[in-house]
């Protein structure tokens, strides 16, 4: 669940970005967190700040409360980092906790949008092979709504009716 923390003042910087928080609100955002880590078996931070490293908000004490097998996840690694003991770029043990400070992880997501696509693709292809040969199955849902044409002709419910209507408004000589 997201945890909110009650401010004295406004820390949004604008574009996205925060603005460093006042002795005062970062006081209360540590006691307010001490518990909230301790008994969660994820956290994620992201906090950044533009222009300077990302704050400290997850102190090292507060990741060795945490249970063994739990995992932090601190997606503001490029900026330093939110927490105390990660190292940007790499995955390291604190007493049974994971965490994990990746670094530009927006160009990760090409990369397992690729893979996902790909074993689905693969998936989708292996169900037309019966023992090496092609085969197209009408009775599975999946083949028959993706078969266009078959033996010259337009089986395919949506694109006949629209290559019916492109006909239609052709001009004729």
């Amino acid at each position: 669940k997201y945890v909110g923390i009650e401010l004295t003042e406004d820390a949004s910087a604008g574009g996205g970005y925060a603005r460093e928080l006042g002795p005062e609100d970062q006081s209360r955002q540590r006691e307010m967190l001490i518990d909230e880590v301790a008994r969660s078996d994820v956290v994620i931070t992201t906090a950044l700040i533009g222009g300077v490293f990302a704050p400290k908000i997850v102190t090292a004490d507060m990741v060795r409360s945490m249970r063994a097998g739990s995992i932090v996840v601190d997606l503001a690694a490029d900026g330093g980092g939110n927490c105390e003991v990660s190292v940007p770029g790499e995955t390291v043990d604190v007493d049974g906790v994971r965490v994990m400070a990746p670094l530009n992880l927006p160009a990760t997501v090409p990369e397992h949008a690729s893979l996902l696509f790909s074993r689905n693709l693969t998936h989708f292809i292996s169900t037309f092979s019966d023992g090496g040969s092609f085969q197209i199955d009408l009775e599975d849902d999946i083949q028959a709504g993706c078969l266009i044409a078959r033996d010259a002709e337009i089986v395919h419910g949506p694109t006949r009716e629209a290559l019916e209507s492109l006909a239609a408004d052709a001009p004729h000589e």
